[in-house]
């Protein structure tokens, strides 16, 4: 019976780390938006991996960078990584 809801566990916990995991990797709407042909203006930075040029907000592909208000976890303890990056 252990050895059952074990199994049951490990297949709750895969389908979960699955789901989280197509999330993550690009599966957002916005990433598959069209680029213009023709990008111009001036670039301002949004956060490590977006910036606005001119009117067009461009996001990096294949850059996975901080968020501006994103924490991480740095010998266990909380710092500013969105921040410094």
């Amino acid at each position: 019976m252990r050895s059952i809801a074990r199994l049951i566990a490990t297949v709750i916990l895969a389908i979960v780390a699955a789901l989280l995991g197509r999330n993550h990797l690009g599966n957002n709407p916005k990433s598959t938006d069209p680029v213009p042909a023709d990008v111009r203006g001036a670039a301002r930075v949004i956060d490590g991996d977006s910036l606005y040029v001119g009117q067009n907000e461009v996001r990096l592909k294949g850059i996975d960078a901080p968020e501006g208000r994103q924490t991480c976890l740095r010998d266990g303890r909380d710092w500013d990584c969105g921040n410094a990056a």
